[in-house]
């Protein structure tokens, strides 16, 4: 075999194994996404990871969404 075959055969099948990877992806976040807050519910840092979790959805949501 030629070494210009050998290059075209082992880029035909890079492409195959890059295209067929690209479909077996689902879409993310593809479950809930969860944060763990380490303190007692009702504190401050309680409320304050509930405040950024609304931020984290909306953004989220419009980034993936689109």
């Amino acid at each position: 075999m030629s070494k210009t075959l050998k290059g075209v055969m082992v880029l035909i099948c890079c492409v195959f194994i890059l295209g067929a990877s690209s479909f077996a992806q689902e879409v993310y976040p593809n479950k809930p996404v969860q944060i763990i807050v380490p303190f007692a519910a009702g504190g401050s840092l309680d409320l304050i990871a509930r405040i950024l979790s609304e931020k984290f959805r909306d953004s989220l949501d419009s980034l993936f969404l689109c």
